[in-house]
């Protein structure tokens, strides 16, 4: 949770989140343990102060999306729904990109 720790690095946010453009395409289904966890963690990135950290979160989640939208739909609209109400605007913002992928 070094990815959602706010008082964490700048570069070990980034670090980490950016594990997400990678993992979800080379573990395939292996991933489907994790998806609701990561992809709420991406989507919570995106209230981060630094712009980076946003920009990597946002297309780590875009790759889990466009990976598992299709089969797995029902596990990414659990975090994506709890986006859209969330009370940042940046979150919503990136809950609503991600489901209109």
């Amino acid at each position: 949770a070094n990815a959602s720790n706010r008082d964490a690095a700048v570069e070990v946010k980034e670090g980490y989140l950016g594990l997400f453009v990678y993992l979800p395409v080379a573990m395939g289904n292996a991933f489907e343990p994790y998806l609701e966890e990561v992809l709420s963690a991406l989507i919570t990135a995106q209230s981060d102060e630094v712009g980076s950290v946003r920009d990597t979160a946002l297309k780590a989640a875009q790759v889990v999306t466009k990976q598992f939208g299709a089969s797995h739909t029902s596990m990414l609209l659990t975090p994506l729904d709890e986006g859209i109400f969330d009370i940042d605007w940046r979150i919503r913002h990136a809950a609503v990109q991600l489901m209109g992928q």
